[in-house]
């Protein structure tokens, strides 16, 4: 009975040691992981490199123009005729093999130089692709540690409305305090409940926005951690538009869209020069069934095509071709003036932040000097709880502001390389490569 009774005390005391170990702890994902676990598992940049291989076909696809050409055939044919009551049964089979060699043609040229730029033009959209990855994943990011940090002051603001309303509460029973100041207290609790509520579920859709980005399955219970501050030095902003247009892998693609054109229009104009073939053939065919008579028939020739009258299609192509290019060149202008405006945007917004987080520390400061001296005068009688409620809402206000714009100021400081296309430079160099 008293060893049965040890057996049940250790079963007992091993099962909580048990559930400890099955309760792993949550994942902890910093941000320089989020960047691997992205360019290791984006669908975007997966793509990226699926238009990377597809592009390079396409100097192989203009180079088969010239290639051989084989192509083979084969006949049988069998009929009867019925003539004076006698059957006649006439059988023939045929078998031919055509070998073509083009020999000129000088749309070649235009459609390999194509191919060389689209292909160029892939491999900067892949870099450009990561790039936009690597910000979104790091404005995710932050976007969760900024949600933390709002939950976080929202719950600081609970404590404090409910310490509030216990002393109204304590001060309404003595009968110091009209019945006004413990619902006002009351009402200030309930309103922080709410703000509580609809910033934990902001956070949970971040958190699951974050991990389907990280394609994690939504939510997993990772953690994250606040990285290192960013350094803080705003460069001016000339600089930081020479480095755009120098660093841009949207305009450089925009460069690169003229010459593409220009090398259709190539193509086009190809057209209009004569083209050379080479060509044998060999057949063979029996007649009369295959013990009838035989013959062998080949044939050899080289010919020059030369087109002088299409009905006016190769003017309209050449044409159009050529308004393409224009085309491109505006919309390559387009795409200048947006990336000026870019950078000026990502440029005055990190000014902004810098600025205004050292305004936004004193407040903070100021507004819990001053809810904390609300709260001494109502406690000693000399203030009203209205007073000591509008503190407290101008302290939480203050700090949800703080919380928030300290990490937007580290996302614009990242959003400044981006908008500069020099973010992440090293790992997009590194993942390039593949």
């Amino acid at each position: 009975m008293r060893r049965g009774l040890c057996l049940l005390g250790a079963i007992v005391a091993v099962l909580p040691l048990r559930g400890a170990e099955v309760a792993a702890p949550a994942r902890v994902i910093t941000l320089e992981e989020a960047y691997d676990i992205a360019t290791a598992t984006d669908q975007s940049i997966r793509i990226a490199y699926v238009q990377i291989r597809m592009a390079n076909l396409l100097t192989w696809s203009a180079l088969t123009v010239l290639g051989p050409q084989l192509s083979g055939g084969g006949e049988y044919d069998r009929n009867q005729a019925h003539a004076n009551g006698v059957i006649v049964t006439n059988e023939t089979s045929n078998l031919n093999f055509t070998y073509t060699q083009p020999f000129v043609n000088f749309g070649v040229f235009p459609a390999y130089h194509y191919g060389k730029l689209a292909a160029v033009a892939a491999r900067l959209q892949q870099q450009y692709t990561i790039r936009q990855v690597l910000f979104g994943v790091v404005k995710a990011y932050y976007q969760v540690l900024s949600d933390e940090g709002v939950v976080k002051v929202d719950q600081k603001t609970i404590d404090l409305a409910a310490e509030q309303l216990d002393v109204a509460q304590k001060r309404l029973d003595v009968g110091e305090v009209t019945p006004t100041d413990a619902l006002n207290a009351k009402v200030t609790l309930e309103s922080a409940k709410v703000a509580l509520i609809q910033a934990q579920n902001t956070l949970l859709l971040d958190r699951d926005t974050l991990g389907n980005m990280l394609n994690l399955g939504g939510d997993s219970g990772f953690q994250v951690v606040t990285p290192p501050d960013y350094p803080t030095t705003i460069p001016p902003f000339e600089k930081l538009l020479a480095i755009a247009y120098r660093s841009r892998e949207d305009l450089e693609v925009g460069n690169i869209a003229i010459g593409e054109d220009i090398a259709k229009r190539g193509e086009v104009v190809a057209q209009y020069a004569p083209q050379v073939v080479g060509a044998a053939s060999d057949s063979y065919a029996n007649a009369h069934g295959l013990n009838g008579p035989q013959s062998q028939v080949w044939d050899a020739n080289i010919s020059v095509t030369m087109p002088f009258l299409t009905g006016g299609q190769r003017e309209i192509d050449l044409k159009t071709a050529g308004e393409q290019v224009d085309i491109d060149r505006l919309e390559r202008d387009e795409i200048a003036k947006t990336v000026e405006a870019a950078v000026r945007s990502a440029w005055l917004n990190a000014q902004s932040l810098q600025e205004s987080l050292v305004s936004l520390r004193v407040q903070v400061d100021a507004a819990q000097e001053s809810y904390q001296d609300e709260v001494h005068e109502y406690q000693a009688g000399t203030a009203a709880s209205v007073d000591v409620l509008t503190a407290l809402v101008t302290l939480n206000t203050s700090e949800n502001s703080l919380a928030v714009q300290v990490y937007l100021y580290q996302v614009a400081l990242r959003n400044l390389e981006e908008a500069a296309g020099v973010f992440q430079e090293q790992r997009v160099d590194r993942e390039k490569v593949k």
